[in-house]
């Protein structure tokens, strides 16, 4: 009797009704542990969590140049077939399982996407210009600038005294972010938004085709939420430059692009050793470096070096890749070079004929700092070189859809609005 006492099972414990969970843990302890997060969907995935952890996490700063992972979601590409759908938002392998695409679509523009076009970015932010045909195409575009993780825009009217002369380009600076008509920066409450653009304008009693480049900037200027009321928001015609970097231009198929680095855009003189610049205000013309002439070439960003410049020359079949100055292009010094027809043998693809038309045979398509896009027999065959490994691979993008492409950033400091827990 007694071993059968012993042999019986001794009762459970009954579990204490104040078991700690996660709502237990301190809003200080908490905000430590979201000052760790290092990629900004860890803190939109956490802010979904209640309302509590979004209430902290709206406190929360971290900046920038601290983050683990970049801001991008994904980039743009412009479609040039269904016109109706306009910008096509593609994200990025690191995002694709966090992002649908029908967050990020351009359907809350005037009209929809399908009117406009992309032509900038800067961060978070997009510049499109409005769809036009015939010879409007190449005058002044009506603009807008647009936040799609946050559904926000601000049309930018054309300068109408401006309006008929012929359009180069126009290229967003700035940091921060939209904020219901006016442009705000959380962090430090103050931002500065410039939209510069390039446009041609003709001499007046001159009976050649020779005219002058001339910049105009929008401005608009925040502080605190409130408009700086010194510089009031609008387009401002620069005052042309008459000293020795001076520039007169022999029609406007004088310039051809040659890239946008983080410092500036750049355009090259036909006919000319020289190239030109765009800054914020301002154009400067520099020599062209000696290893760039006679060859095609364009300019990008350095990945590791802020102050320096790739110079991509395409020459025949041989690619090669220079690092300069972005303020003094002439002394450029070789980093790396590879043989186009041995490298792309292997590819899916490839043509023999394609690689012996000369010097004409390759045409640079599009190039960043991270990679360059070439393509022969008119885009039939296209394949891209990676600038750090310069490895060849196959290029592979949709019929229709540009090659270039406009990374998009989530907004930083995070805007959040939703929440999906009550929290007691």
């Amino acid at each position: 009797m007694a071993a059968n006492k012993s042999s019986r099972a001794a009762p459970p414990v009954p579990v204490s009704p104040t078991t700690t969970t996660v709502h237990h843990v301190p809003d200080k302890l908490l905000r430590l542990i979201f000052e760790r997060l290092g990629w900004p969907l860890w803190f939109v995935r956490a802010a979904a969590t209640c309302r509590r952890w979004r209430r902290i996490i709206l406190h929360v700063y971290i900046p920038r140049r601290q983050l683990l992972h970049p801001l991008v979601v994904g980039s743009y590409r412009n479609n040039r077939a269904a016109l109706a759908r306009g910008p096509v938002f593609v994200p990025s392998p690191l995002a694709v399982a966090a992002v649908e695409r029908r967050h990020f679509s351009l359907d809350f523009l005037p009209g929809g996407g399908g009117p406009w076009e992309i032509i900038d970015s800067s961060r978070s932010v997009l510049l499109l210009a409005k769809r036009k045909t015939g010879w409007m195409r190449r005058c002044f575009p009506d603009l807008v600038l647009c936040e799609p993780a946050t559904r926000r825009y601000q049309l930018i009217p054309r300068m109408e005294e401006m309006k008929h002369e012929r359009y180069f380009g126009a290229f967003l600076y700035g940091d921060g972010a939209i904020n219901v008509g006016s442009w705000e920066e959380k962090s430090y409450n103050q931002s500065t938004f410039q939209v510069v653009c390039l446009l041609y304008q003709r001499h007046d009693r001159v009976c050649e085709e020779i005219g002058r480049a001339r910049v105009c900037v929008f401005y608009y200027y925040t502080h605190c939420g409130r408009l700086v009321l010194n510089r009031p928001p609008g387009w401002y015609l620069k005052k042309e430059y008459h000293g020795p970097s001076s520039l007169n231009l022999h029609g406007p198929e004088s310039l051809y692009f040659l890239g946008r680095t983080t410092h500036f855009p750049y355009w090259g003189i036909k006919h000319d050793d020289r190239a030109l610049l765009l800054f914020k205000g301002y154009t400067e013309v520099y020599n062209v470096p000696d290893v760039a002439r006679g060859s095609v070439f364009r300019l990008v960003d350095h990945t590791s070096q802020y102050d320096k410049i790739r110079v991509v020359c395409l020459h025949g079949s041989t690619l090669r890749i220079f690092v300069a100055l972005f303020y003094n292009m002439e002394n450029s010094v070789l980093e790396k070079s590879i043989q186009l027809t041995e490298a792309t043998s292997g590819l899916v693809g490839y043509k023999e004929e394609y690689l012996r038309g000369g010097s004409g045979a390759l045409e640079i398509i599009a190039a960043d700092k991270g990679s360059v896009v070439l393509a022969a027999a008119a885009k039939a065959w296209m394949f891209s070189v990676d600038l750090e490994t310069m490895d060849v691979a196959e290029y592979k993008c949709k019929k229709n859809d540009d090659v270039v492409a406009y990374p998009c950033e989530l907004p930083w400091p995070l805007t959040l609005n939703a929440c999906k827990v009550w929290c007691k």
